[in-house]
């Protein structure tokens, strides 16, 4: 009779399902009150910090990589920053030039409404504006260019500000430096210096309304040209 206990004690019970479960259910409470209990079922035990068949969901990532809206690919706006192409001047057209650089093979790089070195140089024959009334009286005397040499020869004058360049009026036939009280009284690229209206100098573009030329504030590049036999 022992042996036919001990030999049916010795059998494993077939525990039902539902009673699985409460055992379960209680050994989770347990652990929960007593965490020392995990200790020797951390690696077997998902409830006690063991490897868990559930993957975990990565966190989502930010807008951009900075933390801010996120741009194209993923960049945030404005990290190219800088200027946009909008405020740089338009790039030069062949033949146009800012420095002498730009002309290649050319000799000079003129300025906007200047005139090539070169080319017949007029007589020198006069002294004084009398000299020149010949025509009617809008005659004047003036220097010869620099390419002449010494000297005075006569040439036509200014008979309203429309015969003068920017920043210019005209006064006794000739063009003068406008008058000034501010800068506000000036035309673009131009400042009011000592009581006159002077083209602002500068070494780049950003200073200028378009065009640093040759040292000079324009609102159009210069040109490359050959010197005038």
């Amino acid at each position: 009779m022992r042996g036919g206990l001990g030999a049916v004690a010795s059998r494993p019970r077939a525990v039902p399902d539902g009673e699985r479960m409460r055992v379960l259910r209680s050994f989770r409470v347990r652990m929960r009150v007593a965490p020392w209990l995990c200790v020797g079922l951390s690696f077997a035990w998902p409830g006690c910090g063991g490897k868990s068949s559930t993957v975990p969901t990565s966190p989502p990532h930010p807008a951009g990589a900075s933390g801010g809206p996120a741009g194209a690919a993923g960049a945030p706006v404005g990290a190219s920053g800088g200027g946009g192409a909008s405020d740089a001047a338009p790039p030069l057209q062949p033949g146009e030039c800012r420095s002498i650089e730009d002309c290649g093979s050319a000799l000079y790089c003129l300025e906007p409404g200047g005139h090539p070195p070169g080319g017949l140089c007029p007589p020198a024959n006069c002294s004084d504006d009398s000299d020149c009334r010949a025509d009617g009286g809008t005659s004047i005397c003036e220097p010869r260019p620099q390419n002449c040499g010494k000297g005075n020869s006569c040439t036509g004058g200014c008979t309203g500000d429309a015969d003068c360049s920017v920043g210019q009026s005209c006064k006794d036939l000739r063009c003068v430096q406008a008058s000034c009280a501010k800068d506000a009284d000036c035309p673009t690229d131009f400042a009011c210096s000592a009581g006159a209206c002077q083209r602002k100098s500068c070494s780049a573009d950003s200073t200028c309304s378009t065009y640093c030329v040759q040292g000079f504030c324009y609102s159009t590049p210069g040109s490359c040209e050959q010197g005038r036999p």
